[in-house]
């Protein structure tokens, strides 16, 4: 039983370890995130460059455009409107959430020469023949036809994002959004494991020390049930699937049994411990899927209550209403004791 222990106390200690590894790995993803961030920031296209380049991607670049001004030609929906932006050279086309207009608009009352972020997008063809309008229209020739729309306002638009040039975490969620999500997976395992671990891993570490309840454990006497991960001394009710729960069977109020089910089969039933103190200790935990599991399991529960009702006749067995009310009772009166205490 206590080498039994000890390797429960050994598999605690390993999920702390692998939190704390999995936190780390978090980490490492995290700082990969940043650096690829920096990088590709650093690296940014300005929008010219990006179309006029001919070799490598041009769509999903982190590009940039130094505007002197914008105007809508086409929007959709209430959500998205395209734009003719231009700046002392040339002539873009971009696309700003409606939502966003107003920061963008509001940033030439102060400046000439306003930076817009993005990444750039392929125009969409329905996109073309509005800004071929536009631009026609408030240049009051025929500048832009089918034929030279490329070569006048590009093959590729930018597509703004307010927070890409003040907001680096903002930018991670669009240029690193794999690790990003490798690493939230990471970190809630990671916390997950640690924590748990590291509690289960404390329950264990006084009562290895403890000399009288490994002789308990030892005893000829003592039941165990390893599947279970339970153990019957002649004192206590020793539970060890995964915190370690030592119980003394005069501490012990009110015993009944749980069964899950999945899908409305049944697959495991556990005892449920409720003690004076006003604890609940899940232990005991058995196969029920398939009538030989299901009967073997129910055989050793009833075992094992019957060994608690042995040594504490008092103990409430079962889950019904009268037991449900004398509980709660019994937690108002301590909780009315330790007030008045």
């Amino acid at each position: 039983m206590n080498d039994l222990l000890e390797k429960e106390y050994k598999r605690n200690r390993k999920g702390m370890i692998a939190g704390i590894v999995l936190l780390s790995i978090a980490s490492l993803l995290l700082i990969v995130s940043l650096i690829k961030t920096v990088n590709i920031k650093n690296n940014a296209l300005h929008l010219n460059d990006a179309i006029i380049m001919e070799e490598g991607r041009k769509e999903g670049r982190l590009s940039y455009l130094d505007s002197v001004g914008f105007y809508q030609f086409a929007s959709y929906g209430d959500d998205l409107g395209y734009y003719i932006a231009y700046d002392e050279d040339y002539m873009y086309i971009i696309s700003i959430k409606e939502k966003d207009f107003d920061y963008f608009a509001d940033q030439f009352d102060d400046k000439d020469t306003v930076r817009i972020w993005g990444y750039t997008r392929k125009i969409p063809e329905e996109a073309k023949p509005y800004a071929i309008s536009a631009v026609n229209e408030d240049t009051g020739e025929e500048l832009i036809t089918a034929s030279n729309f490329d070569d006048m306002l590009g093959d590729v638009m930018l597509e703004a994002k307010r927070d890409s040039a003040i907001n680096l975490f903002s930018m991670m969620f669009n240029v690193a959004s794999l690790e990003l999500l490798m690493a939230a997976l990471a970190l809630i395992l990671g916390l997950i494991l640690f924590f748990v671990d590291r509690s289960n891993s404390h329950s264990y570490e006084k009562y290895l020390q403890d000399e009288e309840l490994k002789a308990e454990l030892e005893d000829e006497n003592t039941k165990y049930y390893k599947d279970m991960k339970l153990a019957l001394t002649d004192k206590h009710v020793v539970s060890f699937n995964g915190a370690l729960h030592v119980l003394d069977y005069s501490d012990i109020f009110w015993a009944y049994l749980t069964r899950h089910r999945t899908n409305g089969i049944q697959d495991y039933s556990f005892l449920n411990l409720c003690t004076r103190k006003g604890e609940q200790v899940i232990c005991g935990n058995g196969k029920t899927f398939g009538k030989k599991n299901r009967n073997a399991t129910a055989e050793v529960h009833e075992e094992i209550i019957s060994n608690i009702q042995a040594r504490n006749p008092e103990v409430l067995i079962g889950y019904d209403q009268n037991n449900i009310n004398a509980y709660n009772e019994m937690i108002k009166a301590n909780k009315q004791n330790n007030e008045q205490a």
